[in-house]
């Protein structure tokens, strides 16, 4: 039986996947080039691990971006809010890596769960 979290991981894979097939497959990451080097100088993992931990910020600020809407806009319509943020951990190149992840509460007060939009 699968666990959890690699159901939450398939169905995060799976939006991600439906976002490119929706047309929109082009994602920017500016990074400033002395950072990309220093990053290359310690070897390529080092530069892939950060480029996936900016991917990962990247997709969870669109993902609060969808649900919530743009910051600091009035929205009638609103169902959730933006919450702060909590500590948490991703998996790049096989090592859990500790990343900040927004947090975002329905307007009953229920957490919204990313990955499974």
């Amino acid at each position: 039986m699968k666990k959890p979290y690699q159901i939450e991981a398939q169905r995060a894979v799976k939006e991600l996947a439906g976002m490119a097939a929706d047309g929109n497959p082009s994602v920017q990451m500016v990074q400033p080039m002395v950072e990309m080097i220093g990053w290359l100088r310690k070897g390529v993992g080092e530069l892939i691990r950060q480029a996936g931990l900016l991917l990962m910020d990247l997709l969870m600020q669109e993902e609060v971006r969808e649900v919530v809407g743009e910051r600091s806009q009035r929205q009638a319509e609103r169902t959730a809010s933006r919450w702060g943020s909590e500590r948490g951990y991703c998996v790049v190149m096989g090592q859990k890596v500790p990343i900040q992840r927004p947090r975002v509460r329905t307007s009953d007060d229920q957490e919204v769960r990313f990955g499974q939009l």
